[in-house]
């Protein structure tokens, strides 16, 4: 039984074997098929056959060549002999010597046909070192013993000058983007390296320098920080008195805004600026955008309308002027604004020549009880006046005198005013002169955002 079963085990082992070689035949032969073929490409029909890893080269005749017999050993006496002459015991193999002779000629003619005149040059392991921590490459030191700074590429430049500009480091900021617009004048990243450089600025308070790289960015348009420029740039130029130039930047801030701030903003800004330069549509058209705007002061919405109905008035549309300064006027008791208002209302009206609608004004005027005395003794003036333009001088003459009664002030031209007035009525009277002529020009001498009163 145990004879059987070791017969059995051998024939097994027989089979696994046999199944073996059959299944790596096709992996051999392909793999020679291979190798003809990369031959083939490299070298074409002409093989060099003398290379030491070609097939058919000095290996494969090595090959070839039956094996000679190992030699015996020398005996004992011949042996000693050799030893003592100082001669080899032993003749080098021909493989050794193949490897110290230089390569044939048909190995140079095999090497000319791959690289042509151009021979490989023996691979040299080359050593990189390593970036410098702080992103930027030095040249060696120049013979001032200055160090030459410059950038090792633009976006590895401006990698170091975004890390400092997260921690903090503004002196770090700013000397790197000096450096990049140095070397990198039209950068790919200019646009955010300016933003950087005027953030720096802006965080040191040296606005004078921040300046340049804030117009750079308005100059850009569009860009993602064109917005922020204006932003800074509007409100500086107004309060250096430049309004031209802040008027330009507050209305491109007012088309650009981000944010609730940014548009009130512009829009303040916008309305202040036209109203110092006396552009008196771009008044009205900036007035309405600020009025549209919700939650705004009080006080601001005022100076709005107020400067609105100025406006109107300058360009001669009164009735749109009368309705703006109506809607002013409701609290003149406190208000000096209000108080204003009442009076431009009477005025406009004395322009106009609507002489049956000055006298009740001038009574509503007069039950609001206004503290701002000023605005009502030029309301009595004009009063007095449109009793001489439809010729009832003896009433005139009373409401001159009643102001002059009541009014405390001896310095702010009220008084004044109407002793001229009644001095024409004499004239007139008396002497049978003419009226001046009649002036329907409305004159803003006072009030308004200027005296205070």
């Amino acid at each position: 039984m145990r004879d059987i079963r070791n017969g059995m085990l051998r024939c097994a082992r027989v089979a696994m074997l046999l199944a073996l070689v059959f299944a790596l035949l096709p992996v051999v032969s392909l793999a020679q098929e291979d190798d003809g073929n990369a031959y083939s490409l490299i070298y074409g029909d002409e093989r060099p056959s003398d290379r030491l890893d070609a097939p058919g080269g000095q290996d494969s005749e090595a090959a070839a060549k039956p094996k000679k017999k190992r030699r015996r050993r020398p005996r004992r006496g011949q042996g000693r002999s050799r030893a003592a002459e100082g001669q080899k015991t032993r003749r080098p193999s021909r493989r050794a010597e193949q490897a110290v002779e230089e390569p044939p000629a048909e190995q140079d003619n095999a090497y000319a046909i791959i690289y042509g005149d151009n021979p490989p040059r023996e691979s040299v392991e080359m050593s990189h070192p390593e970036p410098p921590a702080d992103g930027y490459i030095y040249d060696a030191a120049p013979e001032e013993d200055t160090v030459e700074l410059y950038m090792g590429g633009d976006s590895l430049c401006f990698e170091d000058i975004s890390l400092r500009y997260m921690e903090g480091d503004c002196l770090g900021v700013i000397e790197g983007v000096q450096a990049y617009f140095e070397h990198y004048p039209e950068g790919g990243k200019k646009v955010q390296a300016n933003y950087y450089l005027a953030s720096c600025y802006m965080k040191n308070r040296d606005t004078a320098n921040a300046l340049e790289p804030l117009e750079r960015l308005a100059s850009w348009y569009p860009n993602e920080y064109y917005a922020y420029s204006l932003f800074v740039l509007a409100p500086y130029f107004e309060k250096r008195g430049e309004y031209a130039k802040a008027l330009r930047y507050f209305e491109g801030l007012d088309r650009e805004s981000r944010d609730d701030q940014m548009l009130y903003t512009a829009r303040r800004g916008k309305l202040h600026c036209a109203v110092e330069l006396q552009l008196h549509e771009k008044i009205i058209s900036h007035a309405k955008d600020f009025l549209a705007l919700q939650d705004t002061p009080k006080e601001l919405q005022e100076y709005a309308a107020y400067q609105k109905a100025k406006a109107e008035v300058m360009l001669g549309r009164l009735e749109e002027a009368y309705e703006g300064f109506a809607k002013l006027g409701l609290h003149a008791k406190k208000n000096p604004i209000a108080a204003e208002a009442r009076y431009r209302m009477i005025q406009i009206r004395f322009s106009q020549k609507r002489w049956t609608t000055i006298k009740p004004l001038l009574k509503d005027f007069i039950r609001q009880r206004t503290k701002h005395r000023y605005w009502l003794g030029k309301s009595f003036l004009l009063m007095a006046r449109t009793f001489m333009r439809i010729n009832e001088f003896p009433k005139a003459s009373d409401v001159l005198r009643s102001l002059r009664k009541n009014y405390y002030d001896q310095e702010d031209g009220i008084v004044q005013e109407s002793r001229d007035l009644d001095l024409i009525i004499k004239k007139v009277v008396i002497l049978h002169e003419n009226l001046p002529r009649f002036d329907p020009t409305i004159r803003f001498e006072k009030g308004g955002y200027g005296d205070g009163k």
